[in-house]
């Protein structure tokens, strides 16, 4: 038989940290390096066992946890003379029979219990834990021996190899360990305390004044509903009888394949009781419903939870939240299609006290500051004790008719459907990224603009706002800071000052909030403008070199649909189901997704040129008309001719210095000395003076194309109409 000390030498070269123990009554063990810890850690640190030859007469242990490469043990004590029932079932059990066989380590210990013992990769290593007990609480069942823990182990007096060799352990993956972990607790019969509550009643009133209490009794379908949504599994059965687990349930986590249970549900006193560390929870701690709600639905934001119950449960919310230093008042507002919307407004602390108490304002929830935070798929109402201004859209994706939503994007994008629903993919999925600025303008009346904006707005609720364009202009932007998708209704943008303003806006990053009620701050900016505009040609001055507008014409429907805002009301569910399964059609090409020319129109041609000078246009239109009578590809015009003709012409004569800046920035010009013009291709001022020009070879002159006069302009096509 092998001797302590040479089992000890062959742990160490395994990898393992052996220590001598000595039992001194023949019951308990003890370290045989000097008691406490630190006797303990100073051996650990020596690392030397042949210090200790003698002492390992009277048994061998080994440390578990880090300093043996993550030396783990399952103790199953024999407390009620049942060890050899519950670890037969155990290694026979169907999830773990296999990882047993292969990787784990097995001997019976002198009291009649037995360990598995095995190694597992993790950076921290958990300590010792009880995982099973007897209803009493007073029979440990199974426990671990982990981090900073030992344990005797063969060939110590009374300690024999059941199967596999400890120094030839594979190592088990964290969630291998933790299937092993996770089927140990399902022996624990214990009845864990419970939290405190006044009113064990299960048939409370629903006037009661605790939002807490009251969910724990009358939310508990809907907490196990949330559970269901994110993951977790009601297990049909549990483990064989060994003492039969009664009225509760049996949970598994979210990702688990074995189906073991990491939870149990105690369907008497209603709480939740979670003991796997793989989870968004707490281990070993008591879940009621208002936790569960509170964690998953809330992020773990009590105070946003309890308002929640209160405004849809007692019909009361007193909405208010403290940013840094000042009170606001969360205000819902329905309008008048149905649809929510949220407001802040300012209270004076006085006030807040006057009308409610001292006591409340210690209730208020608090926050650092406000942030603009969007997202549809995985929104945070709270972000570092932030308050997001951004909020999740209250409807349910659901699978349905979509007639008249198509009709009315097909009447406003046209032959640009396509484009049209990867834009509207990007604002339902896309919240935080930028795209292009949708113009939608037609001199007619009832085109289907104003029902277009109605539905963006029933769409995106409150995070959508309808402004006059002038409020782009004013200090006080908080009604639009923190918006994402900005409508200007009847738009005309005149001023220069404005159209800086909304074209800095398109690519800014922040914006500096400004609100009646709150200090300045800096908020993340994701606004999407949306324009409508009666004034097809002049709404806003576009320069020619503009690639961040989309301008679409709309025309009058060919048939009237007195209801189709209700219509499309119903329809908004169907249509978030349609996004959440479309796909966008290419990759981003650019930083407004779309590629060069992808959304280019004949009305924003238009646009752009009514937007030019009273020169460019007087240019533009006798070279277009002098190109037209002649077949010259390019023509050579020097100034003097070019002032001449505009003058015969009927156009005012500008000074040479404006031509020339109008010359080089509108039409990117510039005279340039060529000997070599052939007559042929020279622009003449008038046929009085041919002969004398013909006579010219030399000159400075603008090199002019018939294709940047004649023929400029994109095939828009008609949209559909509703």
């Amino acid at each position: 038989m092998i001797t302590n000390y040479k089992a000890a030498e062959a742990y160490k070269k395994a990898g393992l940290f052996p220590l001598p123990y000595f039992s001194p009554s023949g019951n308990g063990k003890m370290p045989n390096v000097g008691r406490g810890q630190g006797v303990i850690k100073e051996y650990q640190e020596q690392n030397n066992i042949f210090a200790f030859r003698k002492k390992f007469h009277s048994g061998v242990g080994v440390f578990c946890g880090s300093i043996s490469n993550g030396l783990e043990l399952l103790d199953f004590d024999n407390g009620d003379n049942k060890a050899t029932e519950r670890i037969k079932q155990f290694v026979n059990d169907g999830r773990i029979k296999n990882l047993i066989k292969s990787k784990c380590y097995i001997e019976k210990s002198i009291s009649g219990g037995y360990h598995i013992m095995y190694k597992y990769d993790a950076e921290t290593y958990e300590g010792n834990r009880k995982l099973a007990m007897d209803p009493t609480g007073k029979i440990v069942y199974i426990e671990t021996r982990g981090e900073g823990g030992w344990a005797a182990v063969y060939p110590s007096k009374g300690y024999n190899r059941i199967k596999g060799d400890l120094t030839k352990l594979i190592s088990l993956t964290l969630e291998e360990r933790n299937t092993l972990v996770d089927v140990s607790k399902e022996y624990n019969k214990q009845d864990r305390p419970e939290p405190d509550r006044n009113d064990p009643s299960l048939n409370l009133p629903t006037d009661v004044p605790d939002p807490m209490t009251y969910a724990n009794f009358k939310l508990v379908g809907y907490a196990k509903q949330l559970l269901t949504d994110n993951g977790w599994v009601q297990l049909s059965g549990g483990i064989k009888d060994l003492g039969k687990h009664g009225d509760v349930e049996q949970w598994s986590r979210p990702g688990k394949r074995t189906g073991a249970t990491s939870a149990t549900w105690n369907k008497i006193n209603g709480y939740f009781y979670v003991f796997s560390s793989s989870t968004d929870f707490e281990p070993e701690t008591w879940y009621g419903a208002f936790g569960i709600i509170c964690k998953l639905r809330f992020k773990g934001e009590w105070q946003q939870c309890t308002n929640w119950i209160l405004r849809n449960y007692f019909g009361k919310d007193h909405g208010f939240i403290k940013v840094a230093d000042r009170y606001l008042k969360v205000i819902t507002i329905e309008d008048r299609d149905g649809f929510e919307r949220l407001e802040l407004n300012g209270f004076d602390k006085r006030e807040i006290i006057e009308e409610n108490g001292k006591e409340f304002i210690k209730h208020i929830p608090k926050f650092k500051a406000l942030v603009n935070r969007p997202s549809y798929d995985n929104y945070e109402p709270i972000i570092k004790g932030c308050y997001n201004m951004f909020h999740p859209v209250a409807v349910t994706p659901k699978e349905s008719d979509l007639t008249w939503t198509m009709r009315l994007l097909q009447h406003v994008f046209g032959d640009h459907l396509p484009q049209g629903l990867d834009y509207m993919k990007i604002l339902c999925a896309h919240p935080d990224k930028r795209t292009k600025i949708l113009c939608i303008i037609s001199a007619e009346r009832e085109t289907g603009k104003t029902t277009f904006i109605n539905w963006m707005k029933m769409l995106f609720g409150h995070n959508s706002v309808l402004i006059d364009g002038a409020d782009l202009s004013r200090d006080f932007n908080m009604h639009y800071s923190t918006k994402n998708v900005i409508i200007i209704d009847e738009a005309f943008v005149e001023k220069s000052k404005v159209v800086e303003k909304l074209k800095t806006l398109h690519s800014a990053k922040y914006m500096i909030l400004n609100g009646k009620y709150i200090p300045q701050t800096q908020v993340d900016f994701y606004g999407k403008f949306v324009f409508a505009s009666n004034n097809e040609d002049k709404f806003m001055r576009i320069q020619s070199e503009e690639t961040r507008f989309w301008v679409r014409k709309v025309k009058k429907p060919k048939f009237h649909n007195t209801n189709i805002e209700k219509d499309l009301i119903k329809e908004i569910p169907a249509f978030f189901y349609f996004m959440e399964n479309y796909s966008l059609r290419h990759e981003w090409l650019t930083r407004d997704y779309f590629g060069d020319g992808e959304t280019d129109t004949d009305e924003l041609y238009n646009t752009k040129y009514h937007s030019k000078n009273w020169l460019y246009k007087d240019i533009k239109s006798i070279m277009e008309e002098w190109f037209l009578e002649h077949e010259n590809e390019e023509v050579w015009v020097s100034q003097k001719d070019l002032l001449n003709y505009l003058s015969e012409n009927g156009s005012k004569a500008p000074e040479r210095s404006y031509l020339s800046e109008v010359m080089k920035n509108d039409f990117n010009k510039v005279l340039s000395v060529n000997s070599y013009v052939k007559p042929e291709h020279m622009f003449y001022k008038s046929s009085a003076n041919t002969s004398d020009s013909k006579s010219r070879k030399k000159s400075r002159v603008y090199k002019l194309l018939r294709d940047e006069f004649v023929g400029i302009g994109v095939d828009n096509g008609d949209g559909d109409d509703l």
